[in-house]
């Protein structure tokens, strides 16, 4: 059968390999975890001036904008619904 599946960019930011993958219910983000623990978010569209969404990923530095993102899927380790379930220094 024929596949639509395209390569459509290269996502950097990981200080290890990528463990869980996660997207959101809108399909417009994505999060991320790895092999070093870090939990990072992404952006894959965003605005320009005259307010069509262009297809640009990149990486969403603030997490708490993502707090309320409800997502289509959740694997990762961390993150906001986990919040507080891991003890101090674990």
């Amino acid at each position: 059968s024929e596949s639509n599946v395209q390569f459509r960019a290269t996502l950097s930011g990981h200080s290890s390999y990528v463990r869980r993958l996660d997207w959101s219910a809108d399909s417009s983000k994505l999060q991320s975890c790895c092999g070093a623990y870090e939990l990072l978010y992404w952006r894959l569209w965003k605005d320009d001036d005259n307010g069509e969404r262009r297809w640009r990923p990149h990486q969403e530095k603030t997490a708490s904008t993502m707090r309320d993102e409800i997502w289509a899927s959740y694997s990762c380790l961390f993150g906001w619904p986990v919040r507080g379930i891991w003890p101090e220094d674990s």
